[in-house]
């Protein structure tokens, strides 16, 4: 319906004075050439160039009925004429959109700073950025943000420029109904650096890579500074923890092995297990926990093992173990013949304090639901 409407509009390229509009990207405004006037006239200039691209009077647009938008395009928002389109497109679906999605690659800041500006969704309740470059600027996403009060869901996958000193603090809250949030430490340090920012915040997942690119340098002393700064502060509120690993990440092993016990027993016994961080037994409200892959692959497959020392089976288990009081465990794996029978396994001897697990799409169950005929098979404990 709104591209038919928009249609009409497309037909109608002169306004009531005959004046006819281009539809090519008003000179210079992707490019420099407002370098020697100040920021306020430049973005005057270039508004005003943008509205160019409205193409007479406007239709009445049709009833939106659109609840989810993804962006999977640089081509909505690529020149000036298709961005006032999108713009207008949600405009038409404001009241509607619940669901938006941006996962672009190389649109600059000055196009990200104006859409920010211009779009607003009162019903927005689940955001997703995944974008490739980091083109969008702090004090943009921020702002976005904090008009948006009804987010339940933040997904901060990648495309965020942080400068090297984010600011020391912000407004309290600008996300008062967020639920869930996924991101990488750096976007969580931000958001999350006050501990009363999110007061509804029971789900964190941290990302241990880049959405884009795996390979990407990672640090992973800003992990676990996340961890202990970030995460351990709110984890008396939340339900479950989350962790999505870049399985072929080559320091991912050294960094699981950092966090678990030097003895072959790991657990739960806190006396007993000596970590080198000792970060992950301080978590002892963490009831649930998930670990994933960022990749389609497996974070643990058959056949996985370190080159030296334990397979990363093994290392996920324990790590997994360090949390004292876990009680459920959430493991994103496919149910290959004969590997669930040793998951099963290395999580009874690792994590005794595990009474249900899930492994890939299946549902939960409690851990004596599995047999133990080296099957795999799920058997009916009663």
């Amino acid at each position: 319906e709104f591209f038919g409407y928009f249609g009409q509009q497309k037909q109608r390229p002169k306004d009531s004075s005959g004046t006819q509009f281009s539809r090519e990207p008003a000179p210079g405004y992707f490019g420099e050439s407002f370098g020697s006037e100040s920021s306020s006239t430049a973005q005057r200039r270039s508004r005003g160039d943008l509205n160019l691209a409205s193409v007479g009077p406007k239709l009445e647009a049709p009833k939106s009925k659109l609840e989810k938008l993804v962006l999977a395009s640089d081509m909505p928002l690529s020149s000036a004429m298709s961005l006032d389109w999108t713009i207008q497109l949600f405009s038409w679906c404001a009241q509607t959109l619940i669901h938006l999605e941006l996962q672009c690659r190389e649109i600059p800041s000055e196009t990200w700073q104006y859409f920010f500006s211009e779009i607003n969704l009162p019903s927005l309740q689940h955001f997703r950025i995944a974008n490739d470059k980091a083109m969008v600027q702090l004090s943009d996403i921020l702002k976005f943000l904090s008009r948006h009060p009804s987010i339940r869901t933040l997904r901060l996958l990648d495309g965020i420029h942080l400068p090297p000193s984010p600011p020391s603090s912000l407004p309290t809250p600008i996300l008062p109904n967020l639920e869930q949030m996924v991101a990488c430490p750096a976007y969580l340090q931000w958001l999350l650096q006050d501990e009363n920012q999110c007061p509804e915040l029971k789900e964190i997942t941290l990302l241990t890579g880049y959405w884009y690119s795996f390979f990407r340098p990672l640090s992973y002393d800003l992990v676990d500074t996340t961890l202990e700064n970030v995460l351990l502060p709110q984890s008396h509120k939340l339900d479950t923890i989350g962790f999505t690993l870049t399985r072929e990440h080559p320091d991912l092993d050294a960094w699981l092995q950092s966090h678990v016990s030097s003895s072959a027993e790991g657990g739960s016994n806190a006396e007993t297990s000596v970590t080198n961080k000792r970060i992950l037994p301080r978590f002892v409200h963490t009831k649930h926990l998930r670990i994933d892959s960022m990749s389609f692959s497996d974070i643990i497959e058959s056949n996985s093992r370190t080159q030296t020392g334990p397979s990363r089976l093994e290392l996920i288990a324990r790590f997994a173990g360090s949390f004292p009081d876990l009680e459920y465990l959430e493991l994103d794996i496919s149910p290959a013949d004969g590997l669930i029978t040793r998951v099963v396994d290395a999580i009874r001897q690792h994590c005794p304090q595990v009474k249900k697990l899930k492994i890939g799409h299946a549902s939960a169950k409690d851990i004596g639901q599995f047999g133990q005929s080296g099957s795999g098979n799920v058997v009916n404990a009663s």
